[in-house]
């Protein structure tokens, strides 16, 4: 199972990230997804295939499932920050891109 979990998920980061092809990413994506539920890069991926694709909504999801297994991680942070602004939502949107900024100055 870990194998095609991985094959899947490679096949989708190339299909999102080398050929801007998002409809196949997300297949790949999706698959790896049900194979390793809790794996964050998969999340991430997710998220930001479904942002790219304009569905705001479905990306903060896997985002969010992202940040309860990383809640510092600093690209979940700003996936998030991204899609609340998209949806309008200046203040969920502010309060993401702070915990950034935090987390900037925590390692400085």
């Amino acid at each position: 199972i870990r194998q095609n979990h991985d094959i899947a998920f490679r096949l989708g980061t190339i299909y999102g990230k080398e050929l801007s092809d998002l409809n196949n990413s997300l297949i790949y994506l999706l698959h790896a997804n049900k194979l390793n539920p809790n794996n964050l890069e998969i999340l991430k991926n997710l998220g930001t295939a479904y942002g790219m694709n304009g569905n705001f909504q479905k990306s903060l999801v896997y985002l969010h499932q992202a940040e309860k297994i990383n809640p510092n991680d600093r690209e979940v942070l700003i996936g998030l920050g991204i899609g609340y602004q998209n949806l309008g939502d200046v203040k969920k949107s502010k309060s993401y891109f702070k915990k950034v900024e935090n987390l900037k100055s925590q390692r400085n």
